[in-house]
């Protein structure tokens, strides 16, 4: 069941983070185009950051790269990463941090936003259900929920790395540890 956002007391910074979040997503991920999106790299802008794998499987898209959903004349690409996943895969923390939002919303499924300091969070969308709580704090390779389990080859995890509200390219440090 799918929850109104605006029902949500978030503060105003997050609840326009978090449906910044659902527009840049919907439509199975869509993106700006690529001549209109810079490729930040996480080290020009937030640091470094240290993530481990958030679930087992094939990375389908990478930071950057054409993005699946692109049926239109003007080039998209994504702004993070998709994985195929295994039917029911467990999915777990890809640093330690703070969970900002843990919870269901429109068209994405079960989406956990994890704030992991220095200005990062890392969104993960396309949960089937979660098991952490806005407010709590988790350890890298924590589990905080599990993949839709489906009938068809596998669950798409979204997972994107964000610098302030912008998507950055992890510069390899999140596929190098995906393969």
């Amino acid at each position: 069941m799918a929850v109104n956002m605006s029902k949500f007391a978030f503060t105003p910074p997050l609840r326009s983070f978090v449906m910044a979040i659902a527009v840049a997503a919907a439509g199975c991920f869509l993106a700006q185009p690529v001549a209109a999106q810079p490729l930040l790299t996480s080290a020009e802008t937030c640091g470094a950051a240290t993530l481990v794998p958030a679930a087992e499987g094939e990375v389908l898209t990478r930071f950057g790269e054409p993005n699946p959903a692109d049926t239109g004349a003007v080039p998209l690409s994504s702004r993070g990463t998709i994985l195929l996943t295994a039917s029911g895969a467990p999915v777990s923390a890809p640093a330690h941090g703070r969970v900002e939002f843990a919870g269901p919303v429109a068209n994405l499924g079960q989406v956990v936003i994890l704030n992991i300091g220095a200005d990062y969070r890392v969104v993960l969308t396309g949960l089937d259900r979660v098991t952490v709580h806005t407010g709590q704090r988790v350890s890298a390779n924590d589990a905080i929920g599990a993949m839709p389990a489906t009938d068809r080859h596998g669950a798409h995890l979204y997972m994107e790395l964000r610098c302030g509200e912008e998507p950055v390219n992890p510069n390899g440090a999140v596929m190098l540890a995906m393969q």
